[in-house]
């Protein structure tokens, strides 16, 4: 059986390292996508109107609203995010800024067991895809600070997705 030899290198600049990578020519490459659904992309949730007294301290929570993502993948694929503020810094990292009228107020987003989904860092979505999947999330008003004022909350996330 023949296999191909790979020399090694750092990326683009002609220096080679000591050794090299054989890869059988029996070995089986598999197809590892994802593609999320039309109607789950560039969606909006819309959160019910909620009361300042509902957001009386920093930390409270209101409006629970579910929305979900539906996702197509190859049988076997491992499926993990990173969720980024579009607003930038809210000062909580589990919290998106808002652009609205509002201060003092975010949107946190939750996973499906409610657990706060950590800005920035990987989180594991699914371990082994069987094909279709829907990833159930939740999104709600986060209360920042004692300077509350009421007013519209506007959030948006770049959700990256990334599978192997």
């Amino acid at each position: 059986m023949s296999a191909a030899v790979y020399s090694l290198g750092v990326l683009n600049t002609g220096v080679g390292l000591p050794g090299t990578i054989s890869v059988s020519s029996g070995t089986q490459l598999r197809t590892v996508t994802c593609s999320i659904s039309t109607e789950s992309a560039n969606q909006t949730v819309i959160l019910p109107t909620v009361t300042v007294r509902s957001l009386a301290s920093a930390g409270n929570t209101a409006g629970l609203t579910s929305f979900h993502l539906d996702l197509s993948c190859a049988a076997g694929v491992s499926v993990s995010m990173t969720l980024e503020s579009v607003a930038g810094d809210s000062g909580v990292n589990s919290v998106l800024g808002s652009t609205g009228t509002s201060s003092g107020v975010g949107i946190q987003i939750l996973d499906a067991t409610y657990t706060a989904v950590t800005l920035h860092d990987t989180h594991k979505l699914i371990d082994s895809t069987t094909g279709n999947a829907t990833i159930q999330f939740f999104a709600q008003y986060y209360r920042l600070s004692s300077g509350l004022n009421p007013g519209s909350v506007n959030s948006a996330a770049i959700v990256t997705m990334s599978y192997q």
